[in-house]
Order: C-alpha cells, then structure tokens, then sequence
C-alpha cells in the first residue's frame, strides 16, 4: 500500500541496490527476521537437505536458454478483488496548473503498451473475482468518450474528472480525513459514483502536508518526508465502503518543476499498478508476495505480510543508468513510469520487473523452504543455516535467457550505498567470507558457493545478494539469508 521513503532513490540518485532485481518498498512486506535461536533438529536436516555434492553433474548444457535453476519468486493471490478494467477519476483542486496534464496521463496509462506488458499477466483462475486485467475504461460512465477538458462526447453528467476548491479540513492531514471527506462526496453525488472497477486519483497541492500512522512499525511517516504516495480503500461498512483511492501529494525537490512533475508521474503509475492488483490492501489482499520469500523481501529492510508489484521493482535501475542508479524510470510515451512485477516473466526466467529489454541472467542459489523459528517455524524459501565455526557448500545454477556477449563474473556481499563499480560490495557480515568453486561463469554453469561462518559469530539472520556482472552497468542480484546457528 505505502510507497515509502525508498522511492525517493530515483529522484538523488542513491544507489539502494543494483541493475537487475532489487525489491524496493511497501507497506505489506517481509524483512529479513534477527534471532537468537539456535536452530533444532527440524532446521539442521533442512540445512543438509540444502547443501550439495559438488560433484560434476551439477554442470548443464551452456547451449541450452536458459540453464535449468531455482525459480524466481511470484505474487502470491490471497484472494481479495483485482480491478479489471480500471476507471480512474482525476481529482484535483482549483488552480492546479498541471490539471489537464494529470488527466490525460490517467486516462492514457491505462491502455498503454507499459500496461498490456506490466499488468495484464496478472490473472484469477476461479471464485468470485476470476478474470485478469486488462485496458482500463477510458470513457465517462455514461458511455460518452472521454475529451481532455474532462467533458464527455455527448455533453451529459457522466464525467470522469472532478475539479474543485480546496475543502479538505486544513493543509495538514492524516488519511483518515481524505477517506471521510471522499466518501462524503461520493455520497453526496459531487463525484462520479463508485463501483467495483474505480479507482479515485487525488492529486494534492504543494501546501498540503499528508500523514498516516505506519501500520507495521506504528511510527507517522509524512508525504515528500518518508513517501511520495500510497494507495489505499475506505473499509467496508460505510456507503462508500471498498472504495479505492490514490493520495498523490506534490513534492518538491529544488531542481525545477518538470523534475517534480515526472516525479509525480512515477509516483502515481506506481501506485495505479498496485491500485489495481491489490485494491482492498487493508482489509482483502489480492495479489503481494507472501512470507515465503523472505530473501526478496528483506532487500529494503521492509517489514509486514508481503509486498505489492511495484514495491518489488522499486529500485530496479536499467543497463543504461550509471551503477546503483537507484530507481531508474522506464520510458511510456515521454513518461516517467515504474517497472512492474510480473508473475508471467518470472517463470519465463525473465526480470520480474518489466517492461525489460536486454538480456536477464542470473546465479540462482539451490535452496529449500525450511521452517524460520523466529516466525512460529513458518517455511520460507531462500536461507542458508550454518553452524558456528563451520562451513557449508551450496550450488548456485548460472542461467541466461540467451547467449551474452561474454562470461559473468560472480561476486557475494552487501549492496553497497555510492558504489561505482558492481564489484564493489559491503562484505558480508560478521566476517562471514563466501567464496566460489570459479568466478568466472556463464549459462549452464554449476558453481560450489561456499559460505564460512566463525566460531564467534552472532546467531542469527545475515541478508546478502549473490551478484553476476556483465559490464559496469549490467549486473542481477539474487537475495539469501545466511542463519548463523
């Protein structure tokens, strides 16, 4: 739901994590969990379970696209509704100098090709809400055509866009305010009614400040302080209970208008793309991955349930973007729109985050879903357990979609902030050392990844990324979690 702080790693240019797959942000996610358990006997056999022989079998065809590895993750559906054909009404207040600007964008985005190849993968096979998305609805609810001045073809009342005078209650608010004050004119017939396929885009002044109280650490997080948008629903009960609504605050950041504006583009395609995936986030989740996975979650250090498809490529950076780019944007039409996670390109062995052109590749660590005894033994996936003073060996699968120029070179630690070479990581923690059976690598290798932990070293969770790099600004990260016993 919450598009925190970390969106703001496109606008200065921090590098939060690599080319390739980084998770980004959200409100309903899972970070890495710190324990001081020391493992049982259900967790030691897991441990062996995962590690391997490094015999010689564990090479496959290097001709074969791509190499056979341990899959990428995809969005769990947890069974609450999707927006089909979404219907986004424009709201904004008298004298919003980018009015038309907003409404066209909402109306465009919706039937763009970032759309069809982001978003439309995205399916319910059965029950109440079966279907996939699909284009938005760019026409009035009365039929009419939708014109950029906000009329409707045939001149009626069924218009799509609101505008008005500023009539929140004050220039600071919390989101209860804008859910009360949404459903009051809904019910008063001032906007164009809701239904099972809207969602409302509320594009709010410079001069208004916005807070909600974190639903996962309790603390208050302040637009353009620690997020740039969220998306949310007022709860059932109400008569406009499940309504589905986008808060999109103007930030400033002092390097020009336009910057700001793209900015906010960026934002609201984020939020539009988990608007529609996972409307109801906080009373009917529908589409977000689960604990499970906690690897790909903890790569932001967020906390909760799961993740949204945009939070998972918030910080995904494309190949022309200097290294650690942070959260470089993806091109619709002139613009500025986020990468999406795409369950359909994940088990193609394509970058979940899409649209994605060049070639994706990877080091994929064989591991197991083992029971996490910080989390009540629940399974999740991706953990490595080893011992204190102790080593272990894993496999990790070297696979491409297609042949690369050249190898890839293999390399293990912490993404590290400002690094100019992808080379160039934290190492790991608590001098634990990974080493590898070669580091020079390509599609169908099988690498012996050898992780070392000391006799001193804290027990407990340890997140790092295998990297594979192709050129400076070409790499993928594959999350773990090294448990210390």
């Amino acid at each position: 739901m919450r598009s925190s702080w970390l969106v703001l790693a496109w606008v200065f240019g921090v590098a939060l994590a690599g080319v390739g797959l980084a998770v980004g942000c959200g409100s309903s996610s899972a970070g890495a969990r710190a324990t001081n358990d020391g493992g049982d006997a259900s967790t030691e056999a897991a441990a062996e379970e995962a590690a391997v022989d490094a015999g010689p079998d564990i090479n496959q065809d290097p001709d074969a696209y791509p190499a056979k590895h341990h899959p990428i993750p995809q969005l769990d559906y947890n069974g609450g509704p999707i927006l089909q054909h979404a219907r986004i009404v424009t709201v904004t207040f008298t004298g919003n100098v980018h009015r038309d600007g907003f409404r066209y964008f909402d109306h465009f985005i919706v039937t763009s090709g970032w759309w069809k190849q982001a978003l439309e993968s995205n399916c319910i096979d059965a029950g109440p809400y079966a279907g996939c998305i699909g284009d938005g609805n760019d026409v009035a609810s009365d039929g009419g055509a939708w014109r950029p001045d906000g009329s409707t073809a045939d001149g009626g009342d069924g218009y799509l866009d609101v505008e008005l005078a500023y009539d929140l209650p004050g220039s600071v608010l919390m989101d209860s305010d804008i859910q009360t004050w949404l459903g009051n004119h809904i019910t008063a017939g001032d906007f164009p009614p809701t239904d099972s396929q809207t969602l409302y885009a509320i594009y709010f002044p410079t001069t208004t400040s916005i807070s909600y109280a974190d639903p996962n650490s309790g603390q208050l997080q302040t637009s353009c302080q620690q997020f740039l948008g969220y998306h949310g629903s007022i709860a059932p009960g109400s008569p406009a209970g499940g309504t589905a609504y986008a808060v999109l605050p103007y930030c400033t950041f002092g390097i020009g208008d336009d910057f700001d504006y793209q900015q906010l583009i960026l934002t609201t395609s984020h939020e539009f793309a988990e608007g529609v995936t996972d409307p109801q986030v906080d009373t009917h989740t529908a589409f977000a991955l689960n604990v499970g996975n906690d690897p790909w979650l903890a790569q932001q250090g967020i906390a909760g349930a799961g993740a949204e498809c945009a939070d998972m490529c918030a910080n995904v950076s494309s190949p022309s973007v200097f290294v650690g780019g942070g959260d470089e944007p993806y091109d619709e039409s002139g613009y500025n729109v986020t990468r999406i996670w795409s369950s359909l390109a994940a088990s193609l062995s394509m970058n979940p985050c899409q649209p994605w052109t060049p070639t994706y590749y990877g080091a994929a660590l064989r591991t197991v879903p083992q029971p996490i005894p910080a989390d009540g033994n629940n399974l999740s996936d991706g953990y490595v357990f080893v011992k204190r003073g102790q080593s272990v060996d894993v496999v990790a699968d070297v696979f491409s979609q297609a042949a690369l120029p050249h190898d890839l070179l293999l390399y293990a630690g912490v993404p590290k902030l400002g690094a100019m070479s992808p080379s160039d990581l934290d190492a790991p923690p608590d001098l634990i050392t990974v080493s590898f059976s070669q580091q020079q690598v390509h599609n169908g290798d099988g690498v012996v990844v050898t992780f070392t932990v000391p006799s001193k070293a804290t027990t407990g969770d340890n997140w790092m990324v295998l990297r594979s790099v192709l050129e400076q600004t070409d790499y993928n990260d594959w999350p773990l979690i090294v448990h210390v016993q």
